[in-house]
């Protein structure tokens, strides 16, 4: 029987990375008979990914299409279904998105179901960061994708029954399944085979389908992160409620500026504290046994926190600093973006300046 394998994520796990590779990389992966079907285009670099089979698990996880219109979601699975059905029993097919780290069982069965007609053997991998990197970074995302969290709401929601964070309720989740095959990684540098999540996927493909794989590495950061003073500025900038041609805008200027890259001020957390050691409470038993069942490698979960990490909080007013490095490349952008870009950016600017007039306000109080 022909081999399906599902790429879960989870979330901040270099998904988006390693998506936009392999939908770059098509025509290496048919010369061994893989195949990563693309329906809409996963090949843009300012976009981020989220995987050429998104569609099947937003179907159910997003709200419905307001006054009973079609379910944009569903028509792009109709479309992917299609598409698979095309494909060659020799050829390995590969799918992915992280919404499918958080399915709850009900709707595994829903998604085993639709691909049923296929008659193919379906495998997962999943891979899984330490907790409090991979929440940081995800409400680092949040703020980047244009909304204000709450940090305490935020990590209370994140806390709740997302298995997307936890690998043996993962795995003991995954094994009620009908899967043939299960591949829990842990997302670490380190473990990573070749340092590479490209390669280290491909290889945990060919382990679990025999299949002959490319020697494929990823592209080259396709959805950069950013310090804790620029998800300031962000997180004020958010006020303005850009829209998502907007977003870009500003995503493109905060990625001109090097004092803004992670990194560049050291480790960091923009999570309070106390927030931090109620995540590491929270997951403490999940990755001792983690370890016991999945072996040396999710080690990486149980590592300290480093001595040297610096909590910056973001819901603070972005310093004077900051709001200066970012006018004075929005006006670097402005004289080389793209007319289209242009406008939508002398748009924006006066709303822009409203919002961080409004972050100074508390400050001058």
């Amino acid at each position: 029987m022909s081999h399906l394998v599902i790429h879960c994520g989870g979330p901040k796990t270099g998904s988006s990375a390693l998506q936009y590779t392999l939908g770059t990389s098509r025509e290496a992966l048919a010369a061994h008979h893989l195949d990563y079907p693309l329906v809409t285009d996963e090949t843009d670099p300012s976009r981020p990914s989220t995987g050429n089979a998104s569609s099947i698990p937003r179907q159910w996880k997003e709200p419905a299409a307001p006054e009973g219109g079609p379910n944009v979601f569903e028509e792009r699975t109709q479309a992917l279904l299609a598409r698979l059905k095309a494909i060659p029993p020799g050829q390995t097919v590969i799918l992915s998105s992280e919404y499918f780290s958080d399915l709850t069982c009900a709707e595994w069965h829903k998604v085993f179901d639709l691909l049923a007609p296929l008659k193919r053997r379906i495998s997962a991998i999943t891979y899984f960061r330490r907790q409090v990197d991979q929440v940081n970074s995800i409400f680092g995302q949040f703020i980047k994708s244009g909304f204000r969290p709450e940090p305490r709401n935020f990590v209370t929601y994140s806390l709740g029954e997302h298995l997307c964070l936890a690998p043996h309720a993962w795995l003991e989740r995954a094994k009620a399944l009908p899967f043939a095959g299960v591949d829990l990684a842990a997302y670490d540098r380190h473990a990573l085979a070749a340092g590479d999540i490209t390669t280290d996927f491909l290889t945990r493909v060919a382990r679990l389908t025999g299949a002959a794989v490319p020697p494929l590495r990823t592209t080259p950061e396709v959805n950069p992160s950013f310090n804790g003073e620029a998800l300031s500025l962000k997180f004020w900038l958010n006020i303005a409620a850009p829209t998502m041609p907007e977003n870009y805008a500003i995503l493109a200027v905060l990625e001109r500026i090097p004092e803004f890259r992670a990194g560049a001020r050291g480790p960091q957390l923009v999570l309070p504290r106390e927030e931090v050691e109620r995540i590491e409470r929270r997951f403490a038993e999940d990755n001792a046994r983690a370890v016991e069942t999945l072996g040396p490698s999710f080690r990486s979960l149980l590592a300290p926190r480093p001595d040297t990490v610096e909590f910056v909080d973001v819901t603070r007013p972005p310093s004077p600093r900051a709001c200066a490095l970012f006018w004075r490349h929005w006006a670097d952008a402005e004289r080389t973006e793209s007319p289209f870009r242009r406008g939508i950016m002398a748009g924006l600017a006066p709303r822009l300046e409203a919002a961080l007039a409004e972050a100074r306000a508390p400050a001058l109080t």
